[in-house]
């Protein structure tokens, strides 16, 4: 004797199955958000520390220090084959007035932060 499946059974499998399409739905949204969340969050810790790099790199020029050129990939002191961002600046100096265009970007060559330092004293006097 077969047992057959009631009305109530099937409505019940139904009920079930859109419980659980909701429920994916639901999370592959949840998982958007937080994966974007996460990679604003990456970029705003990478543009905090290109800001430092700079602003240290500003007052290394200002004291006549040569700043740090190359970071690793954690922001620490790195050589040149090992850098994931590099600082770059450009000097220029006329009648005693300094001006220092520092920048950090990537290996990508992407632009992370740039900021213009003026003196009224050449860097390194």
């Amino acid at each position: 004797m077969k047992k057959r499946m009631s009305f109530h059974s099937k409505l019940m499998l139904l009920e079930l199955a859109l419980v659980i399409g909701f429920f994916a739905v639901f999370a592959a949204v949840c998982l958007r958000i937080i994966i974007s969340a996460h990679q604003i969050s990456e970029k705003n810790v990478r543009l905090t520390n290109a800001i430092i790099a700079v602003e240290n790199a500003a007052e290394c020029f200002k004291a006549g220090k040569d700043p740090i050129i190359f970071y690793d990939g954690d922001w620490n002191p790195a050589e040149e084959s090992e850098a994931a961002y590099i600082l770059e600046h450009d000097f220029n100096s006329q009648d005693g007035f300094s001006t220092v265009k520092i920048k950090v970007r990537d290996e990508k060559g992407g632009e992370i932060f740039s900021l213009t330092v003026n003196s009224l004293k050449a860097a390194g006097q």
